[in-house]
């Protein structure tokens, strides 16, 4: 089976391009730019542009399935509107190329956020979408779930996936998660904050994303998670895996939204993303009860240990020179 791989230099999509070759497939990765990412692997590698759709057609060229990880992320709103013309309009090209190319099947990476979440009731996929005052990433999201659904309405075999946070190796970017654990190698962050998240290993939804090619029921959602970790927790785990002494003093949470209005100043005088947004701390209230079964009874997925995950990643990023 013939591959394409969408946002392929990205941190889920080069992780998915290592497990694809791994399985046996031929990958050719789409890219929008030329990454590192994908140095030394045998795979076609073709630039392109979800938000161009000739750009699309031509990547689907000759291709049998797609794996659709290309997206952006934002902690910050949607200043430039690109975060919802990439989630939504780029999902549209890439779904509607794909009917008429006859593409057998397209694996969509959505979000958790894609869901409303009180931070009480237990999420599973049949949660109610995220309502329409919900942040601007979370209502993309939504988003381009709709799109893939139109298409599965119209004859397109495909299939949802909702990760929550990611986290583990080969992380260039970094990502978010990732930036995080740089940060408490580094010692960046002063105190710690009350909530956490639920996280989940990259390489683990790689392969429920691989799986899903060839398992799973088209036009169904799979919510990959893995368990919650909380702020203070994830410190203690990267302390025991790096030696490094982690934050031990935490901040309530409402000291952090009263310096809001400073790390937003801060960000706009450094021209760098800010450190926390409203968005972010919101988050840490959410994802303490996710029911994740159905994506291990229907796409196999395997949810390992956090110490492991954390322990892989510091590896990787000290194999690549980001630790001193």
């Amino acid at each position: 089976m013939k591959v394409l791989v969408t946002g392929a230099g990205g941190f889920v999509g080069n992780n998915v391009v290592r497990v694809l070759l791994k399985d046996g497939y031929s990958v050719r990765a789409m890219v929008y730019q030329a990454p590192n990412a994908l140095e030394g692997l045998d795979i076609e590698v073709v630039k392109g542009d979800i938000l161009n759709p000739d750009s699309v057609k031509a990547a689907l060229q000759g291709m049998d399935a797609v794996v659709h990880t290309a997206g952006r992320i934002s902690i910050d709103g949607d200043p430039d509107g690109m975060v919802m013309k990439t989630n939504v309009d780029g999902v549209r090209h890439m779904v509607e190329a794909s009917l008429e190319i006859g593409i057998k099947r397209f694996v969509h990476f959505s979000s958790i956020q894609a869901f409303e979440d009180d931070g009480r009731s237990v999420l599973n996929e049949k949660s109610p979408p995220t309502g329409k005052n919900s942040f601007k990433y979370d209502l993309s999201k939504l988003g381009g779930e709709l799109e893939v659904k139109k298409g599965v309405a119209n004859g397109l075999s495909a299939i949802i996936l909702n990760p929550p946070a990611i986290y583990g190796p080969y992380d260039f970017e970094p990502s978010l998660t990732g930036q995080m654990l740089l940060d408490f190698y580094y010692q960046k962050i002063p105190m710690l904050t009350p909530g956490g998240f639920n996280f989940t290993d990259v390489r683990d939804i790689a392969q429920a994303a691989v799986n899903g090619l060839t398992m799973g029921r088209s036009g169904e959602n799979y919510i990959l998670g893995n368990r919650w970790i909380s702020v203070g927790e994830m410190a203690r785990l990267t302390e025991q895996v790096t030696g490094v002494p982690s934050p031990k003093r935490t901040s309530p949470l409402f000291l952090a939204y009263i310096g809001l209005p400073f790390i937003k100043l801060s960000s706009k005088l450094s021209g760098k993303p800010p450190v926390y947004t409203k968005q972010s701390l919101d988050t840490l209230k959410l994802g303490k009860q996710i029911d994740d079964s159905k994506a291990v009874t229907e796409i196999g997925l395997q949810k390992r240990d956090a110490l492991e995950t954390i322990r892989d990643a510091y590896a990787w990023f000290g194999e690549v020179g980001m630790l001193s």
